[in-house]
C-alpha cells in the first residue's frame, strides 16, 4: 500500500535515515513510499546531519513501487534556504532502484578519505530533481556532485564547488558510465567550478563507456572545470543540443544549436564564492535559447516556475521569469475609451 512518512520536528521521523528505514524493504505491490521532509528547530535551522542510505536493503522496485523523498520546504535556488542535507562521511543520498529526490539543499558534503564524496547517487532508473548539490570535498579521493546508474534522469539541478584530491581518476559534477544497454537523461542542469587539486582530470559532465545512441544531454549550462566542461570517453555519441560551456566542449557530444565559450558571470546573478545565485540575468544567452524537445518533457524549473516563458526554453536549471503583456485587456480597454470620448 502507498505510504506517507512524514519528517522533521512535531512530525513521526525525526530523521531523514529513521523515516527511509521504516519502509518495507520488499518494495514490490509497497506502491509510492513518500518520506517528507519538513522543517526542524535549529541550531542550525532546517538541518539535516545524514546520510540518507536509500539503497541497502530494499528489492523488487519498479515504476509502481519505489521511494520518493522530497523537501517540503523551498531552497529557493539558494543554498541558504531550504531543507539542508549536511555531514562528514562522504555522501548525501544513495537511492534505490527507481528512486527520486527532489528539491534538498545538500552540502557541505566532506569524505574523510578512504571513499568519494558524493552528493548523489542515484537508483536504477531513478531521478534526481530540483537540488542544489555544492560544496562536496574529499580529502584524497575524487568527488561528484551526482553519480549516475542505468537509466536514471537528472534535470534541473544546480551543482557547484565540487573538489577532489587525488592523483588518479577524476573528479565531475556529472558523472554517468554507461553501458550499450541503458540509457541517460541529461536536462537543464547548472554546473560550476569543479576541481580537484590532488592532480586528478576534473569535468562538468563525464559520459564513460559502451555509451547508448539513445542517451541524451540537452539543455545543460557547465562553466569553469579546470579540464573540460563535457566530456565524451569513448562509445556511442548521445543525442546532444543546445548546452552551453565555458570552454569549447559543449559540441563534444556532437549535436546542433550549442553554445560554447561563454563567460558564467554574464549568465548568472551571482558567481561570487559564499554568495552563489545560479538564477538567469535577464541579458543570459541562456534565456530562450533550449531545446523544447526534452523527454519526458520538463515543465517546470528548479523553483517550481513553468516552462518555457518568452519565446522558448531555458538552458540551466533556471527559467526566467518573465512578465507577459495581455493584449487583449489593452485593445478592450483602448476600445472603451475611445467609445467613452466627446467628439469636439
Amino acid at each position: 500500500m502507498a505510504a506517507t512518512y512524514t519528517v522533521g520536528t512535531g512530525k513521526t521521523y525525526s530523521t531523514i535515515q529513521s523515516a527511509v528505514d521504516a519502509v518495507p524493504g520488499d518494495l514490490s505491490g509497497q506502491g509510492l513510499q513518500t518520506v517528507e521532509v519538513y522543517g526542524k528547530v535549529g541550531p542550525p535551522l532546517n538541518t539535516y546531519t545524514e546520510y540518507v542510505d536509500a539503497r541497502t536493503g530494499f528489492t523488487n522496485a519498479s515504476a509502481a513501487d519505489y521511494i520518493l523523498i522530497t523537501a517540503m520546504i523551498s531552497h529557493g535556488g539558494l543554498e541558504t534556504s531550504g531543507i539542508i542535507v549536511t555531514n562528514a562521511v562522504g555522501v548525501g543520498f544513495s537511492m534505490a532502484a527507481y528512486g527520486q529526490v527532489e528539491g534538498f539543499n545538500i552540502g557541505p558534503v566532506a569524505h574523510p578519505g578512504g571513499g568519494n564524496a558524493v552528493g548523489v547517487v542515484t537508483g536504477e532508473t531513478g531521478a534526481t530533481n530540483a537540488n542544489i548539490i555544492h560544496d562536496i570535498t574529499c580529502a584524497n579521493r575524487n568527488a561528484f556532485a551526482i553519480q549516475m546508474r542505468n537509466n536514471a534522469v537528472v534535470y534541473n539541478n544546480i551543482c557547484y564547488n565540487i573538489r577532489g584530491n587525488r592523483a588518479i581518476g577524476r573528479s565531475c559534477g556529472i558523472l554517468m558510465t554507461a553501458l550499450s544497454t541503458v540509457q541517460y537523461l541529461i536536462f537543464n542542469n547548472t554546473v560550476y567550478n569543479v576541481t580537484d587539486i590532488g592532480g586528478a582530470p576534473a569535468f562538468g559532465v563525464y559520459f564513460e563507456g559502451g555509451g547508448n545512441v539513445a542517451d541524451e544531454i540537452r539543455n545543460n549550462a557547465v562553466f569553469n572545470s579546470t579540464n573540460q566542461c563535457y566530456i565524451r570517453n569513448g562509445g556511442n555519441q548521445p543525442i546532444s543540443t543546445n548546452n552551453m560551456s565555458s570552454d569549447a566542449t559543449a559540441t563534444a557530444f556532437g549535436g546542433i544549436n550549442h553554445y560554447p565559450n561563454r563567460l558564467a558571470v554574464n549568465q548568472f546573478v551571482n558567481i561570487g564564492a559564499g554568495a552563489e545565485d545560479f538564477h538567469l540575468l535577464g541579458t543570459s544567452e541562456c534565456v530562450d535559447n533550449g531545446s523544447g524537445q526534452v523527454n519526458p518533457p520538463v515543465n517546470s524549473d528548479i523553483d517550481g516556475n513553468a516552462r518555457p516563458m518568452g519565446l522558448g526554453y531555458d538552458i540551466s536549471a533556471d527559467e526566467l521569469v518573465q512578465a507577459t503583456i495581455n493584449l487583449t485587456n489593452i485593445s478592450l480597454g483602448y476600445e472603451r475609451f475611445r467609445k467613452n470620448q466627446v467628439m469636439v
